[in-house]
């Protein structure tokens, strides 16, 4: 009798292994990762259509992180997880702000505000292989001048195909905030 129900629970724990491995886990993470984008809570946002892979891209500044989201229609997004996590000897360490998106020459961008404790904001560029990330910094530094507070970097590309950064030079500094463009190597 203890034999058979050794073989009982056996045959029954290996079943349920079974049904599990050939279950579909599309369904459920679907399901699960499914977000009506009412429900999304995104200040400045910057919305990106990647021809590659038909979706829009969406990337959210968190607390000291940016998440990534994706979408077909723009109704119901999927969150695809950290699109970039800050190593400890990064020199951002708050005000994780806005970011901006683009692709060029076969590469993924974010444009992001940051700032540090003595250190003024500015527009980081964070760069990926991937649309969804992981980004990692393309300098471990802001883009725009230090000694100024600066925001909202955005990308342009010329007809020459020259990138350049356009950014705000924050109103607290200069009266009405100013906007200055660079190039960038």
């Amino acid at each position: 009798m203890m034999k058979i129900s050794k073989l009982l629970c056996k045959s029954f724990a290996l079943l349920s292994l079974l049904l599990i491995a050939c279950s579909n886990t599309d369904d459920i993470q679907q399901k699960v990762t499914e977000i009506d984008a009412s429900q999304l809570k995104v200040r400045d946002p910057f919305i990106f259509y990647d021809a590659d892979t038909d979706y829009y891209y969406l990337h959210v500044n968190g607390t000291l992180k940016v998440k990534s989201y994706k979408s077909k229609d723009l109704l119901t997004w999927q969150e695809n997880g950290y699109s970039f996590l800050p190593s400890a000897g990064f020199w951002g360490k708050e005000d994780f702000w806005a970011p901006d998106f683009y692709k060029y020459e076969d590469k993924y961008y974010l444009f992001i505000t940051l700032s540090a404790p003595g250190v003024k904001r500015g527009t980081s560029v964070l760069v990926s292989d991937r649309v969804t990330g992981t980004f990692q910094p393309l300098v471990n530094n802001a883009v725009t001048p230090q000694e100024w507070t600066c925001l909202d970097g955005s990308l342009y590309v010329d007809s020459e195909g020259t990138p350049w950064i356009f950014y705000c030079r924050e109103w607290v500094e200069v009266g009405d905030g100013e906007i200055y463009v660079q190039q960038l190597k």
